[in-house]
């Protein structure tokens, strides 16, 4: 499916893929991402990095002031149903979030689809993610670029870690685990009962 993904996008096959999925607000850090990704570039790191949300306009406006425009690709919305193939074109998922209360569901979809995630260093992140993740310093666009680099420079190492999480994410919080957890509560409930 990668191939057939970068293809669809116009993306280079040789070239590393950095993919985001989500809302582009502040809260979700894309911001942050984008100064990391300048920072990359400066670095002479080779990669591109392809942003999948909205609205776009204003991380349109930061990539063009940021001189990186030509290392971006954004698509605009994507539906549920394409996720999974346009995720697949990526080497490494990115989740800058920078929100410490709430909870970070594009992590699973990451996982789902087998791909090694940089994400900054939160409690929630760390209970999806466990020890297969790759966490930057909340909020600091240096470490999210080191993690990001530091990623890149072993594309073998990211595919084990990949195939890790996707194993993490069917193990523990794929609906069947999930049916299995609550079943097992009830009947422990229902013990109590009798």
């Amino acid at each position: 499916p990668q191939r057939e993904a970068r293809q669809r996008l116009g993306l280079d096959e040789q070239v590393p893929v950095i993919v985001y999925l989500g809302l582009f607000n502040s809260y979700q850090g894309v911001d942050l991402l984008l100064q990391a990704a300048k920072e990359l570039i400066r670095q002479g790191r080779n990669f591109h990095l392809l942003m999948m949300g909205y609205p776009e306009q204003s991380c349109r406006d930061l990539a063009e002031t940021l001189h990186i425009s030509s290392f971006v690709t954004f698509t605009g919305r994507v539906s549920y149903a394409d996720a999974p193939l346009l995720l697949s074109a990526g080497d490494l998922a990115v989740s800058p979030k920078v929100s410490t209360t709430e909870a970070n569901g594009k992590l699973l979809n990451y996982m789902a689809c087998g791909l090694p995630v940089v994400a900054f260093d939160t409690p929630g992140n760390r209970e999806l993610l466990g020890d297969d993740g790759l966490y930057a310093a909340l909020g600091s666009v240096d470490d999210l670029a080191r993690c990001l680099s530091d990623a890149l420079a072993d594309r073998s190492l990211l595919r084990q870690r990949g195939r890790r999480l996707r194993d993490r994410v069917t193990a523990l919080f794929s609906w069947d685990a999930q049916v299995q957890r609550l079943l097992a509560v009830y009947g422990r409930l229902l013990a109590v009962e009798k």
